[in-house]
């Protein structure tokens, strides 16, 4: 904290001197204008030093005026430094920093100067350190070079005087000659003696061997040779012209290239010795030549007064362009320095050693981008993200610095939205792949686990989406422990949604590379705690994602049926009984439809378990003729082609599959056996226990049994569903009646909308049969006077279906003229219930004209039950012609002679008129609905049956109160007949 405030403090809490007026009278810094970031930080400080006062109210509005800065976050402020002291601390403290303390001040900033300067000459030392190794090693090479030519045979006077001729240019060949002794110095200074003898010399003579040595390389004569000030020895070879080695230009950064192509320099001297006979390979004259850059780089020319008219040296590792002016150089390095730039700043050292660096592009930028980032807008940070991640792979120094930019690409942004999410997820993906899991396990795991408690729900959405990334990545044995128990810790303690739907999906890709069977229970209560959240996103996140590769997991260890399938049947069962109960459970519907939707999901894995068990597995061959229809599944991971291999493969498991069950005495095995004996039964258990006030369970229930049918074929739906079926619906012929009219069969429960509707109308092939049951099954339900409850249900399910809409009436109708008046009256209830949910031409052209038969039958029982049918058309038709069809035959309920009398048909008018009267015509109302109640008040004077007085009394109340709080009647009723005719005491017995 102390050494953080003592930078705040000096470069936010500087002393001004007293600023002095201008002649408008202001203060000169009252003109300058805060800057954002002065403006955060202090908006910041102010809103704590409230907070800490407890004036909560007046922190509050300050808050309110500042809406756009977080002021629980001091990251928010943008500066890239500690959160400073408090408010209180910053006013004490400034006190010290006052115009007496100004020297005090003035000593620090000199120490800083120094401190700078001290730096500059530490990496000036380090460049010249460099530079001498460099020489050093090209100069032993060298030196190398010139022991091996020495152990040559000598060569002869001419032989080397031809040579030395062929190397000189034409131009001075006739003027100059190759002198033998000049390089023979000149290689006897700079060579090293072996190493028993260089272990001899004395530091005189290394100085002297290591002194390095100028070479006029412009071709004028050379004037001074540099010299060391601390030594008295210097390197006497003026005398070495450019005719010695050739004529040699300059390039970049002093290297030196020869434009002979000469192999050889040789010379001859007939008194020299076996050491004087040189000869100079191409490659020992390049190292030549590389040493002599090496040389003039790093000498400085001192004390030059003419300008040579080649290359001039201006700074280690420098070369200035020839020129031919006579200027000398420390004139000219004079003038340069007018646009040098001091390297008292990062930036200027960083690009101070552009010129004279080894380091990489990677080291830069690890060093620089943490001063870049806090510098990039929000909304344009993830462009950094590549630059981050290729440093941190790429660099090779210190790991902390690696781990500073990882974390600082973790924290690039406050806030990552999803697609940020995923370029940050990619990134570390590619860094895995790039630096291996031994790196992966110490640099990248370390920055997750940091974020697992970050405040920012989507921080922590990063790290599961990361989990998963990862997990292909990362070691087995790290997975299964550390990786699982901290997603396993988000789960069970994150309050928002889209991290625990993040986990789900991680956990799903984990499942897949754990190879520990140990860890397989841990990943199945997880599931089932994911399973059973509060949020419909999570849950069908599982049902889609996790489901399916824990199952996957089931199956390799033979869990799918016991384990999974077996327990949410079981599941399933005790959450219905809960419904069913009168006083219920709550949430008990919703968790069971969770339970069978999860069912459903495992359909595909479980019949693909069928037939890999199978016993023809081994001999299925890829298929390609046999063509393979199925639903959609409702997740990728849950396509058959996928979970077995192919679509031939799948083919040709599908086309065995069905030549076996074809068979007459086909063999069962386990697996299919547990499915049709077990898991079946349960499920028969479970669908005759539920209510029809839960239409939702049974139509879910509906979509699993057509999900196994279609799945496993015709020929097994056929073979062995319709006969299960068959089993559970079979009534015993000698108690058939009695157990029908009681509602103690399986006819007159959930069983039957689930056969027809899940089983019977699953293949279009099978049109004819349902058709065929649906006749019988109305016939026998009205003549054993069952309930129609079941039969409602049935067709409320197959009318779901729009290509179902014209079948139903068409059966209906086949039976409108059945012997039975039983039967005659079921139709038209069913009649009724066709009205809704059903196409209107179905309805005007098919449901009215049978209506209007059965309306007209000789029963006045068949006739009471078409009138809930009219007022129903009357509420959901819009057809002109259809309604006045309607609106005559209640003119004809109500005066033909042949209802007058019938109470059973006048109430039933009656209802179908209160409920229909303000969704009615206004002209059909004015003109038939109050004139008919006001006609049926007067009546009631007339009934002797006092039961019958009192429901006509209820029903006239309930119209009238109906058609008044809805509508505006143009002609009011006759108030005096009604009035009369309710005022009895038949009525004020009612409580009215």
């Amino acid at each position: 904290m102390t050494s953080e405030w003592q930078f705040w403090s000096l470069n936010y809490a500087k002393p001004r001197k007293p600023s002095k007026l201008n002649v408008t009278g202001k203060r000169k810094e009252d003109k300058d204008s805060i800057k954002p970031h002065d403006s955060r930080a202090l908006n910041y400080l102010v809103h704590e030093y409230l907070l800490q006062q407890r004036n909560k109210l007046t922190a509050i509005t300050f808050s309110e005026e500042n809406e756009g800065q977080d002021f629980d976050d001091w990251d928010d402020v943008g500066l890239n430094i500690a959160k400073p002291p408090g408010l209180l601390y910053l006013f004490r403290e400034c006190s010290n920093y006052s115009m007496s303390d100004q020297e005090q001040l003035n000593r620090i900033l000199d120490l800083e100067h120094k401190l700078t300067q001290q730096t500059n000459q530490l990496l000036a030392l380090k460049r010249e350190n460099d530079a001498l190794n460099k020489r050093l090693r090209h100069m032993e090479k060298f030196t190398r070079s010139t022991a091996n030519s020495n152990e040559q045979p000598k060569t002869s006077p001419s032989t080397m005087k031809r040579s030395a001729s062929q190397l000189t240019p034409p131009s001075h060949r006739r003027e100059h000659s190759l002198d033998m002794s000049t390089l023979q110095r000149f290689i006897g200074d700079i060579a090293v003696e072996p190493t028993s003898q260089s272990a001899s010399n004395t530091p005189k003579q290394r100085r002297k061997t290591d002194l390095p040595v100028s070479f006029n390389l412009g071709g004028a004569p050379l004037k001074d040779v540099a010299k060391d000030d601390s030594s008295t020895a210097s390197c006497d070879h003026s005398d070495v012209t450019k005719e010695s080695f050739g004529e040699l230009t300059p390039t970049r950064k002093g290297s030196l290239k020869r434009e002979e192509s000469e192999d050889t320099i040789s010379g001859a001297d007939d008194q020299s010795g076996p050491g004087d006979n040189v000869t100079l390979s191409e490659e020992t004259v390049h190292d030549l030549d590389k040493d002599n850059s090496i040389i003039t780089d790093t000498i400085a020319p001192v004390g030059v007064t003419d300008m040579p008219s080649g290359t001039v040296k201006a700074s280690p590792g420098v070369t200035w362009e020839p020129t031919t002016r006579q200027m000398s150089l420390t004139f000219r390095q004079q003038l340069l320095s007018v646009f040098q730039v001091k390297t008292d700043s990062r930036v200027s050292l960083e690009i101070s050693k552009l010129n004279d660096t080894d380091e990489s592009i990677t080291t830069v930028l690890g060093r620089c981008l943490p001063y870049i980032v806090p510098n990039v807008i929000l909304a344009k940070r993830e462009e950094l993200i590549p630059l981050l991640l290729w440093a941190a792979a790429d660099h090779k120094g210190d790991p902390k610095e690696r781990d500073k930019l990882l974390h600082l690409m973790f924290n690039l942004i406050k806030r990552p939205d999803s697609n940020q999410r995923k370029m940050i997820v990619c990134g570390c993906v590619a860094f895995a792949k790039y630096v291996g899991s031994v790196r992966l396990e110490a640099e990248l795991l370390p920055q997750c686990w940091e974020q697992i408690t970050h405040k920012f729900h989507e921080r922590r959405r990063l790290v599961a989406e990361c989990c998963g990334a990862l997990a292909p990545y990362i070691p087995a044995e790290l997975l299964s422990s550390l990786v699982l128990s901290m997603l396993q810790q988000i789960l069970n303690d994150d309050k928002a949604d889209g991290v625990r739907q993040a986990v789900a999906k991680s956990l799903a890709v984990l499942v897949a590379f754990i190879d520990d069977k140990a860890k397989f229970q841990n990943c199945w209560e997880m599931l089932l705690k994911a399973l059973n959240d509060s949020s419909q996103l999570v849950v069908s996140t599982v049902q889609a994602i996790l489901l399916p590769a824990v199952a996957a997991w089931a199956y390799e260890i033979d869990y799918l049926e016991d384990k999974l399938l077996m327990y949410f049947a079981q599941q399933l069962y005790t959450c219905i009984k809960q419904v069913s109960r009168q006083d219920g459970v709550s949430g008990a519907t919703e968790q069971s439809q969770r339970y069978l939707v999860t069912i459903t999901h495992l359909v595909p894995w479980h019949c693909a378990s069928i037939w890999l068990t199978a016993p023809f597995t081994s001999e299925v061959e890829p298929v390609d003729t046999f063509k393979v229809t199925f639903p959609k599944p409702q997740s990728p991971l849950l396509n058959l082609p996928v979970i077995v291999g192919s679509d031939q493969m799948l083919a040709g498991l599908v086309k065995k599959f069905e030549e076996h069950i074809s068979e007459a005495d086909s063999a069962v095995w386990k697996s299919l056996q547990w499915f049709t004996e077990d898991f079946f039964g349960l499920l028969l258990k479970c669908i005759s226990t539920v209510g029809f006030s839960q239409p939702e369970l049974i139509h879910t229930f509906c979509v699993l049994i057509t999900t196994y049918c279609t799945y496993l074929g015709h020929t097994f739906t056929h073979k062995t569903v319709v006969t299960l079926f068959k089993e559970a619906l079979a009534v015993p012929p000698e108690q058939s009646a009695s157990l029908v009219a009681q509602g103690k069969t399986q006819l007159t429960k959930s069983t039957l909308p689930v056969y027809v509707g899940g089983v019977l109308a699953c293949f279009v092939q099978d049109e004819s049969k349902l058709i065929k049951y649906l006749r019988g099954i109305i016939i026998d339900m009205a003549l054993y006077f069952a309930s129609l409850d079941s039969l409602k249900a049935t067709f409320n399910e197959l009318k779901a279906d729009r290509k179902y809409h014209s079948l139903l009436v068409s059966v209906l109708r086949d039976l409108i003229t059945h012997s039975s008046s039983q039967v005659r009256r079921y139709v038209a209830i069913m009649l009724a219930l066709m009205i809704t949910g059903v196409d209107e031409r179905v309805v005007t052209e098919k449901v009215v004209a049978a209506l209007e038969i059965l309306s007209n039958d000789q029963e006045i029982s068949v006739s009471v039950e078409t009138v809930a049918g009219f007022g129903c058309i009357m509420e959901n038709v819009t057809s002109k012609n259809t309604l006045e069809h309607c609106h005559k035959q209640f003119v004809s309920f109500h005066k033909s002679h042949k209802f007058s009398d019938q109470y059973e048909l006048q109430m039933a008018l009656l209802k179908t008129v209160a409920k229909t009267g303000p969704q009615a015509d206004p002209v059909f109302r004015e003109e038939f609905i109050i004139p008919y109640l006001t006609s049926m008040a007067g009546e009631i004077e007339n009934a002797t049956n006092t039961t019958k007085k009192e429901d006509i009394c209820l029903g006239l109340i309930e119209a009238y109160k109906n058609i008044s709080h809805c509508c505006i009647l143009l002609v009011p009723p006759s108030n005096k007949v009604f009035l009369n005719s309710l005022n009895n005491r038949h009525v004020q017995r009612t409580g009215y």
